[in-house]
């Protein structure tokens, strides 16, 4: 689970557009795949527990040797509900189309307060948000600055799915630090949750 860190038992876990790599994940939410290409850029793929969670699409590139210890993520239902009622007491129109796709921006140090995300082309009004550190954590719509160590996310949310992905183009930028997307080319599926890192390290 993205946000408990709690293990998904039962997700089905596969590699888009490798169909012989797929899987279940066991009682501790383990998985494994053997033979996959090295020093590759995929996609991991995890669904399968529709009643409880999004699909979640999480990009990787594979090094040359065997990788232990590689964290997939799913959101939850109840989380993206609760995000969207918060969100509902600034529009009460919000509403999350399950037939359109998530994406999660997320930076990789919590340090790196005060990035800006921009998204080509942008979202229209009132479909991303990210939470206000000074209002508590609370999700506020239309605001691209990542203030919150607590939850250093972008989200942008009922966006056109792109299997092939190149349709949108998301740039971070630091008032301090240069900020790099990991896979600044990425799929988009309907009712999925595209993991979108970013890198943001400190200056030397």
């Amino acid at each position: 689970d993205f946000f408990t860190m709690l293990p998904i038992v039962g997700a089905n876990v596969s590699v888009k557009d490798i169909p012989e790599f797929s899987t279940v994940s066991g009682d501790e939410g383990q998985y494994e795949f053997m033979g996959m290409p090295v020093s590759t850029e995929l996609f991991f793929l995890i669904d399968g527990n529709e009643a409880d969670y999004w699909g979640g699409v999480r990009p990787a590139m594979l090094p040359a040797n065997d990788v232990d210890d590689l964290q997939l993520g799913q959101i939850s239902n109840q989380l993206i509900d609760t995000q969207l009622m918060l969100a509902q007491q600034q529009d009460p129109d919000v509403m999350a189309d399950e037939t359109k796709a998530i994406i999660i921006v997320r930076l990789l140090q919590n340090t790196a307060t005060g990035a800006v995300v921009t998204m080509d082309p942008p979202p229209p009004p009132h479909t991303s948000f990210a939470a206000d550190a000074s209002m508590n954590n609370f999700p506020v719509l239309d605001n691209n600055v990542i203030s919150s160590s607590l939850l250093p996310f972008w989200v942008a949310f009922n966006v056109e799915p792109d299997d092939i992905g190149g349709a949108n183009t998301i740039t971070v930028e630091h008032p301090n630090r240069t900020c790099t997307v990991l896979h600044p080319v990425f799929p988009l599926l309907p009712r999925y949750v595209t993991l979108v890192d970013v890198n943001c390290p400190p200056m030397p």
